[in-house]
């Protein structure tokens, strides 16, 4: 169930009503999912060109890192079963 601001227990983290908003609040899941579809929607395959920075192994076997360039940052991570097939050592 979602919450709203006069039930949260820090309103800093709750954006208020406004009069005039008619949009429901949406859970973490439900955001994630509707832009996960989003993105899978309209972009089947995607290639990136950028620098990789604060490359991080995790014990899992998990690869955390950055994709930037000169006007954005994306965090982003490479699962354990596909870290083995990028054809570069991660810096």
């Amino acid at each position: 169930m979602a919450r709203t601001p006069s039930d949260s227990n820090n309103p800093g983290l709750v954006a208020r009503a406004r009069q005039g908003d008619n949009a429901a609040p949406l859970s973490i899941t439900e955001i994630s999912g509707l832009l996960k579809r989003t993105v899978e929607d309209r972009f089947g395959h995607v290639r990136l060109r950028g620098e990789l920075s604060g490359v991080k192994r995790a014990a899992s076997g998990h690869l955390y890192c950055c994709l930037k360039d000169d006007k954005a940052v994306l965090d982003g991570v490479m699962w354990r079963g596909n870290t083995g097939r990028i054809p570069f050592a991660p810096e």
